[in-house]
């Protein structure tokens, strides 16, 4: 776990330097998203496989099925990104409450505030540190029930948005160009 912790902190310093020395490519943005993606399947793999050997007959079950909804959802979001916003970042689909557009928009009251700052608190790097603490604590059961409520609810809000104002931005998109 405090490996998974550092490797998220040398990650985030490498985007940001990145970004910084104007050295971002589409190859480093690709390999960033697909490696995170990767890396959230191995440690909920490694984490239902550990609950498993100590007798939690739900854990692989209920990974299994979070993992699936992050196979639907990011396989879509990998093509949205590569045929029509021609990017290898997720940030870059702007209607998804993970974009930099809906990130960074100010706030009008007490719901919005809500709805820009959880996003935040459920990015990757937020969530691993508070995975850290429960691994200390011997609660790993904890880490994978709200993995995958993250991973559920994701995918449900993920498919919400993508009716509700992903189809008209795509066709936007597309008529641009």
């Amino acid at each position: 776990m405090l490996l998974v912790e550092l490797g998220s902190i040398i990650d985030g310093v490498d985007g940001e330097l990145a970004r910084l020395r104007f050295q971002f490519t589409k190859t480093g943005q690709w390999l960033d998203t697909v490696a995170d993606d990767l890396g959230n399947i191995a440690y909920s793999v490694g984490i239902a496989a550990n609950l498993q050997l100590a007798g939690v007959t739900w854990a692989v079950p209920l990974a299994a099925c979070a993992l699936v909804s992050i196979v639907i959802t990011q396989s879509t979001q990998y093509f949205l990104i590569a045929r029509v916003y021609r990017s290898g970042d997720l940030a870059a689909i702007p209607w998804a409450f993970q974009s930099t557009e809906f990130l960074s928009r100010g706030t009008r009251g007490f719901f919005e505030t809500v709805a820009t700052t959880v996003p935040k608190l459920l990015k990757r790097d937020a969530a691993l540190t508070i995975f850290l603490v429960c691994a200390i604590v011997g609660r790993l059961d904890v880490v994978l029930v709200v993995f995958c409520g993250g991973a559920l609810t994701f995918f449900a809000v993920f498919w919400f948005q993508f009716f509700r104002r992903g189809i008209a931005s795509i066709r936007a998109q597309r008529a641009l160009g």
